[in-house]
């Protein structure tokens, strides 16, 4: 299990962080005040760091040590409450975290989020977890919603917590983190999903268990689902009873193609093509870019998402766009490989979509589904609400979300095969 290492604070920090409900350790006993409880087996590790809020450390709290001690992915690194500024639903406890994960090239990275948990006792074993994968933010450091002023971007945090589950949301590779933001590269994103996971776990004071159900909502669908393909392999410590894909990313190569029908969809495309620029050494922005475009590019890495798409919509889709990209084969391949569902989930899948999704169309959430159950490897659970877009759909499934959720961690796995996904011509979807 986690020991806890505080780092030192003045006392006027050190009241702040007393006054949200943590006790600086002066001794590596120290923890966290939260009710005695078992806590499940962890691996070991060295020490986690406390550090405590202050508005000085705000930013350093996201710096890692360099160079970075070697440690396994999911390794928890560093602790901090949030600021004193950000609301915390009542009867909850709330934390930054700081942990290990694995890298594009598969290297060693550090990776960001935020852990909430009911602050009353634990049941046995442990709360059940929600790993929390979030909606396109942008690409730049501070628009990593763990620097939020509040815990809204977590979707439906507080039913979560009422029905007795602990959540962490992670900022994915990136972003808080060192190194630029892999935004939609499907493998960065499983990972930090995962790791946050196994690191929520080492929380010193706080019992968590292995049992976790995966949520993610437009970008964090497309995170959630490569989570739930990779989590066997790549962290098996961990009992991934379910994965929950909302408005999800699916079909990148058909969603990337779209982007470029409206200039109020530029901003996305450049934000893909310079973070796929800086990971396929094959797509030089140059190449993916046109003058126009490539004029406006500070707006990436100095706004965040509303104004990277606002800096770019002055622009026509012509102007941003090199022609010919159909054609190139990096780029198609990019495309392919960031693009979930080529492989088996063993947990079964709930995908929610609306039918005024403009964004993404609910017709490639229904051609996803039906993929994946002809495929004969998937359980899936396809629910469409005909009034909902991109955004609402998340509202209008709350009370689905979560009795789903609810019946994964009481052990129910749900009817084998496919629900609510439209049989494909001239045969039935198979089951499992």
């Amino acid at each position: 299990m986690a020991r806890l290492k505080p780092i030192a604070v003045s006392g006027a920090a050190a009241v702040v962080a007393a006054a949200a409900g943590i006790a600086i350790a002066v001794a590596t006993a120290g923890a966290p005040r939260l009710p005695s409880t078992p806590v499940p087996p962890v691996p070991s590790h060295p020490e986690v760091q406390l550090m405590a809020w202050s508005w000085q450390k705000e930013l350093a709290f996201y710096d890692p040590p360099s160079p970075l001690p070697a440690e396994p992915p999911g390794t928890l690194m560093r602790i901090q409450h949030l600021a004193p500024n950000v609301p915390v639903p009542a009867s909850a406890v709330a934390w930054r975290i700081l942990y290990y994960s694995t890298g594009v090239g598969g290297g060693e990275t550090v990776d960001s989020g935020v852990l909430v948990a009911p602050s009353r006792r634990a049941p046995p074993g442990g709360w059940p977890l929600i790993t929390y994968a979030h909606a396109t933010t942008g690409i730049a450091d501070f628009c990593a919603p763990s620097r939020y002023s509040d815990l809204q971007w977590i979707t439906d945090l507080r039913g979560f917590l009422d029905a007795g589950d602990a959540v962490v949301a992670t900022d994915y590779q990136g972003l808080g983190g060192p190194g630029v933001h892999p935004y939609l590269v499907g493998t960065s994103e499983g990972h930090a999903v995962l790791d946050a996971a196994r690191a929520a776990r080492e929380m010193p004071g706080l019992s968590i268990s292995n049992r976790v159900v995966a949520v993610g909502f437009s970008q964090g669908g497309q995170a959630v689902l490569f989570a739930g393909q990779m989590a066997r392999a790549y962290a098996p410590g961990l009992d991934l009873l379910g994965v929950v894909a909302m408005s999800a990313g699916v079909a990148i190569p058909a969603i990337v193609h779209s982007l470029s029908t409206s200039a109020n969809l530029n901003g996305f495309f450049v934000t893909i093509a310079y973070a796929w620029s800086h990971v396929y050494p094959g797509l030089p922005i140059t190449s993916l870019l046109r003058p126009a475009a490539m004029a406006l590019l500070g707006n990436v890495y100095t706004q965040c998402e509303i104004g990277i798409g606002n800096a770019y919509a002055k622009l026509p889709p012509s102007e941003v766009e090199q022609p010919g990209l159909d054609s190139n084969p990096e780029w198609n391949r990019a495309l392919e490989q960031n693009d979930p569902g080529h492989a088996p989930t063993p947990a079964p899948i709930l995908l929610i979509a609306g039918k005024q999704d403009l964004l993404i169309p609910y017709r490639l959430d229904e051609q996803f589904a039906e993929m994946l159950c002809a495929r004969e490897h998937d359980r899936v659970d396809l629910r469409l609400y005909p009034a909902a877009n991109h955004y609402t759909a998340t509202v209008v499934s709350r009370s689905a979300v979560l009795s789903w959720v609810a019946k994964r961690f009481a052990g129910k796995s749900g009817p084998p095969g496919c629900t609510g996904v439209p049989a494909p011509p001239g045969g039935v979807v198979p089951n499992v």
